[in-house]
């Protein structure tokens, strides 16, 4: 008789709370299609947002390649003036090496003024010595 008194209290609630179960069904589907919506419009708008940043981070880096480009180039003009400068510098400095060597006295000649000037000594001392 227990079991028979259980099994009409269990139809008696199941079917009490059938209406609040197909309620809470209509709502979770309800609630899920709401949360799916917002979850559609979520993903679109992030998409566009990364896009956009995207976007600005290529232009971005079209413009500092451009910028890194420029300057290149004008460390490059730098060095091939240094270079011709460079060159132009060493040729000046062999041309007054090379005015100063002939302008200055010649290894002979200066061999042939210290012989003299030893000579000079040499007469020097001897009259030194005569007097």
């Amino acid at each position: 008789m227990e079991r028979e008194w259980m099994d009409a209290f269990r139809l008696v609630m199941r079917e009490e709370l059938e209406p609040f179960k197909q309620e809470l069904k209509a709502e979770m589907t309800s609630f899920k299609q709401d949360i799916q919506a917002e979850m559609t419009s979520f993903k679109q708008e992030l998409r566009a947002e990364m896009t956009s940043f995207k976007q600005d981070m290529q232009a971005e880096i079209v413009s500092l390649k451009r910028e890194m480009e420029v300057r290149f180039d004008r460390v490059d003009e730098r060095l091939d003036r240094i270079e011709v400068f460079q060159n132009e510098d060493v040729v000046a400095m062999l041309h007054v090496i090379q005015g100063k060597i002939e302008t200055c006295a010649s290894k002979e000649d200066v061999m042939y003024l210290a012989g003299k000037l030893g000579e000079h000594d040499l007469a020097l001392d001897q009259l030194k010595r005569v007097k």
